[in-house]
């Protein structure tokens, strides 16, 4: 359910606290991000919106995003796994 899925409204909310745009560098930037979908122990597949959302979110705010698929192999549902390429995801 949705209560599974990363809060991508904190994550706006912590980047625009810590990293703000047009400003580099400084103490207590957020540097890395990790999206592992689908997620352990929960079985979340995280769906393409959202990890569009957070590749968008990453790149203004001049932070990167591990996207990692660690358990890919563990998708029984037919669902597809959301993945995603930009310069700011790995």
């Amino acid at each position: 359910g949705p209560d599974l899925l990363p809060d991508l409204d904190w994550l706006e909310r912590t980047l625009g606290e810590r990293n703000p745009i047009g400003k580099t560098g400084g103490q207590g930037r957020v540097r890395l991000v990790t999206l592992v979908t689908p997620c352990n122990p929960t079985g979340a597949n995280v769906p393409q919106g959202l990890v569009d959302r957070a590749v968008n979110l990453c790149e203004a705010y001049g932070a990167w995003l591990f996207l990692d698929h660690a358990y890919a192999h563990f998708i029984h549902d037919g669902s597809r796994l959301a993945t995603r390429t930009g310069p700011h995801v790995l």
